[in-house]
């Protein structure tokens, strides 16, 4: 939470090329060896990835990820109305 008691919005404009792309595979229900299949990458660097983006936009897990990911995407795409 923010000093104010409002819950911070995680930043996803800010992430790497390769971990929006990832991201957009994770919410898309792709699995970790789908998505390193896809891409090209091992099944343990999309993990490092996805826990990587955890760590940098402060969510406990790739559940939470996905629903802010989810949370941010309706926002973005409602302030363009």
């Amino acid at each position: 939470m923010g000093r104010s008691g409002q819950v911070r919005s995680p930043d996803f404009e800010n992430l790497l090329p390769r971990e929006q792309e990832v991201l957009r595979m994770i919410c898309g229900g792709g699995t970790y060896r789908n998505i390193a299949r896809e891409v090209g990458y091992s099944e343990r660097t999309v993990r490092r990835i996805a826990h990587g983006m955890c760590l940098k936009l402060n969510v406990r897990n790739t559940v939470e990820l996905v629903y802010m990911a989810g949370e941010w995407a309706a926002r973005v795409s409602g302030s363009d109305r």
